[in-house]
């Protein structure tokens, strides 16, 4: 019996030190100083698996990874059509390959933020939930395309903070740390709203993001999105959003499918904010938010 033990006690050490290897190991090459916050990670980018892949796809739409122009012909059922070909013979426009212009480079900066105020945590944490669900795909989709993004998280204890305003800046990599904050998130918040200003306090970092941006790309675009369920009606709040959407185009959305949130999200974000009921409906809000925004990204000379 005492040698069963001591066994059982032996293999106990040798699975933790070769989990702890395993986890310095993955610590070198993915940033996370958890493997708590790594397997909790995982866990929400594996549901959220399908969003990433429609919002990349509605990303590569927007933002097109092209550099030189593209075949017209074959695509989406254009065909080389000779008249018109014979028509501009002479003017330069023939086109006989089907080139098109396209911008060499469109990038895009988008700005998040999350309503981590009390009321984000009710509900069994599902509101606060869906936010960092969007906030964990829309990163993960956005690392193939030329997205400059930051995520800011505000109550009254942290809009002032930037060690607790900044979840994730304009110039960090979307490593392990960062995926630690947005996972520490969901159980770490919880204070009075300060809605009013977390946005003010977020518009002049992205109208300089935006400058910083511009040597760089051919079209850019910009958005601030707030995920905020709203349950506090503030008319600071709706004025900050109105004098924002002044100097940027600007979004507040919530993702829940409780009845009440909907009327308080337009009421301070415009009656024609998107509210989506689930995570799963995100990308289509996304999308439409985009087009309302953004549309021009993708339009050719």
């Amino acid at each position: 019996s005492d040698q069963a033990k001591k066994n059982i006690a032996t293999r106990e050490g040798e699975e933790a030190l070769i989990e702890q290897t395993r986890h310095e190991l993955q610590k070198v090459r993915d940033g996370f100083e958890d493997p708590k916050s790594r397997e909790k990670y995982n866990q929400l980018k594996s549901e959220v698996g399908p969003v990433i892949q429609q919002l990349g796809r509605i990303f590569q739409r927007f933002l097109p990874k092209v550099d030189e122009p593209q075949l017209e012909w074959g695509r989406k059922g254009i065909r080389f059509d000779i008249k018109r070909y014979i028509r501009h013979i002479g003017t330069g426009h023939e086109q006989p390959m089907g080139k098109r212009k396209t911008p060499e480079k469109n990038a895009l900066v988008l700005q998040i933020l999350i309503d981590v105020s009390g009321s984000m945590y009710s509900e069994k944490k599902q509101r606060i939930t869906n936010a960092i669900k969007a906030c964990i795909a829309i990163c993960e989709a956005a690392q193939e395309h030329n997205i400059s993004i930051e995520l800011l998280a505000n109550d009254d204890k942290n809009v002032n903070s930037s060690e607790e305003y900044l979840l994730k800046a304009f110039s960090e990599s979307y490593d392990g740390r960062v995926k630690s904050r947005l996972v520490e998130t969901l159980d770490k918040f919880g204070g009075e709203n300060q809605d009013a200003s977390a946005i003010e306090v977020a518009l002049p970092r992205i109208k300089r993001q935006v400058q910083k941006m511009r040597a760089d790309a051919d079209r850019i675009g910009s958005l601030m999105m707030f995920i905020s369920d709203s349950t506090t009606q503030s008319e600071q709040t709706k004025k900050a959003a109105d004098l924002a959407k002044e100097s940027v185009p600007f979004e507040g959305t919530a993702i829940t499918p409780e009845g009440d949130i909907p009327e308080m999200v337009k009421y301070h974000f415009g009656q024609d904010s998107i509210i989506p009921k689930s995570i799963d409906e995100f990308p289509s809000a996304i999308q439409e938010i985009l087009q309302r925004h953004i549309a021009k990204l993708k339009a050719q000379d």
